[in-house]
């Protein structure tokens, strides 16, 4: 769930770019462009993302709240979970006690996710740029691959 978050938080960044672009008229120069564009999205953590996501424009507290604790739970995941529980993982009770912490963090994750999914959906409504289904975007993406860069 925390990579699937990281790939939203990037969705709604390549959304918001994309909208400088009429996606019935991309030029070879502007496929070039997005091919730079998704490649640093890729190669950014969720932090990096949600820092870039913050220069675009401000969210309701809510939604920041909602963010910054996955932000933190994800660190403390990838960073620190095992290590925080390293014995524990020897009994029964202690994975139980792990797998519980796994639950809520997900929980915590879903939820970021959700709400950054939400607002990719609401930014693409807005602009009139409907939600594709993942058969349109492999089509799209393999139409964006023909072109040598």
């Amino acid at each position: 769930m925390a990579q699937v978050m990281e790939v939203e938080a990037g969705n709604l960044a390549l959304s918001f770019v994309s909208l400088a672009f009429d996606p019935s008229k991309i030029t070879v120069e502007e496929r070039r462009f997005f091919k730079v564009i998704i490649d640093d999205v890729n190669s950014r953590t969720f932090g990096s993302l949600l820092k870039q996501i913050r220069k675009i424009g401000s969210v309701s507290e809510d939604v920041e709240k909602i963010i910054n604790e996955a932000l933190e739970k994800r660190n403390y995941l990838v960073h620190r979970f095992f290590r925080n529980h390293n014995l524990q993982i020897h009994s029964e009770e202690g994975r139980k006690e792990m797998r519980t912490e796994l639950e809520e963090i997900y929980e915590l994750l879903n939820r970021a996710h959700a709400t950054l999914s939400g607002m990719t959906d609401t930014l693409n409504q807005i602009f009139d740029r409907p939600n594709i289904s993942q058969e349109e975007a492999i089509k799209r993406m393999s139409e964006g691959k023909r072109i040598e860069i």
